[in-house]
């Protein structure tokens, strides 16, 4: 999964089942790959009935002005784009919303950087996030290296836990954006993400 200023990427490995194509999934068509698990998932209230999640996603998006999801299949992979609203900060628009959506005394906007937008609390999501941020101001690591440098063992929930969290609040972002899932796949600080540790080694901040 990848986050971007006006979408987010989803990709799925493996391809679709035979007979199915990305048309035919948006108009409803539904072929189990496993039914076990599917029936499990019906019997405990996770599944309304086969078929309409991508209908019901498509509806939502269009309802909420955010046009239309995009499904892509290449190379054994699914890919889904789906539309958000733009969290680019150097458009006014939404520079105008960030203000107007954080608390006075709460924030800092400094009129010096154009594009900039800075909040004076440091809230960090999780107690490793600080060092995270720290060790990737030295520079590029792979998802082992920084919690290998943490003490912690390198698995899909600590990343969930730790590293998504940044990425999400674009402190954090991939080298390869587009293949999430790439064994070569390193983070780095965004430009916000090293302004915050320069703040935050200046205030002593942990």
């Amino acid at each position: 999964m990848a986050f971007h200023d006006e979408f987010i990427l989803v990709e799925s490995p493996g391809g679709l089942m035979p007979g199915v194509t990305v048309e035919s999934m948006v108009r409803g068509v539904s072929v189990l790959r496993n039914w076990v698990v599917a029936r499990v998932f019906r019997e405990l209230g996770y599944i309304e009935s086969w078929g309409v999640g991508l209908r019901t996603v498509t509806r939502t998006l269009r309802e909420a002005g955010l046009g239309e999801l995009r499904l892509e299949e290449e190379h054994e992979r699914l890919r889904v784009f789906v539309p958000i609203r733009s969290h680019d900060l150097s458009t006014q628009e939404v520079r105008q919303e960030v203000e107007q959506q954080v608390a006075p005394g709460k924030r800092q906007v400094e009129h010096q950087v154009e594009h900039q937008v800075e909040r004076e609390v440091w809230e960090p999501p999780t107690t490793h996030s600080g060092a995270i941020l720290r060790f990737l101001a030295d520079g590029p690591a792979s998802r082992a290296e920084v919690f290998a440098a943490l003490g912690v063992h390198s698995d899909h929930r600590a990343y969930t836990r730790h590293l998504v969290p940044l990425i999400d609040r674009a402190l954090v972002a991939m080298t390869n954006p587009d293949n999430p899932t790439a064994s070569t796949q390193k983070y780095k600080l965004t430009e916000a993400g090293r302004d915050l540790v320069s703040r935050l080694v200046k205030g002593g901040s942990r």
